[in-house]
């Protein structure tokens, strides 16, 4: 009797610590209208930095991101400077802050001209999408290259 209850209980831990230990699924990425308005939103920004425009990148600033930074400032986040220059950029999948509010995880490259290096990859930074009006987002959050 005592061998089977001591059997039962080691069956018992052995389960439970394998649910515990168990890795959770992330839920599933909805992509509804305000999913691809904010992804679109955050593209056109990324495109602006990669493409060096300031004036196409403050377009899509909300005014509170634009009050936050000095014009110089948003100036030298898009044109950077000649070298290393603004090459490319990754998004990663949104996550979903609030109805209004995306977090996307985003890497900027540099590049200098034949600089034959290479490294680990950079940590991605956040930038963050928020909508303004109905169907109208602009980044809110981005990171201080």
């Amino acid at each position: 009797m005592t061998i089977r209850r001591a059997g039962t209980l080691m069956l018992i831990a052995f389960v439970s610590s394998s649910l515990v230990a168990a890795p959770r699924a992330e839920p599933p990425i909805i992509v509804d209208d305000h999913y691809i308005l904010a992804l679109s939103t955050a593209d056109q920004f990324l495109h602006a930095w990669a493409f060096r425009s300031a004036d196409e990148g403050r377009t899509v600033l909300t005014p509170a991101a634009i009050r936050r930074h000095s014009a110089e400032e948003l100036t030298m986040l898009f044109q950077g400077v000649s070298s290393p220059h603004h090459e490319s950029f990754e998004i990663g999948p949104g996550h979903k802050i609030s109805p209004t509010k995306y977090a996307f995880d985003i890497i900027e490259y540099e590049y200098l001209t034949n600089m034959n290096s290479s490294g680990p990859r950079p940590k991605p930074s956040r930038l963050v999408v928020v909508e303004v009006a109905s169907g109208k987002w602009l980044v809110d959050e981005f990171p201080e290259s």
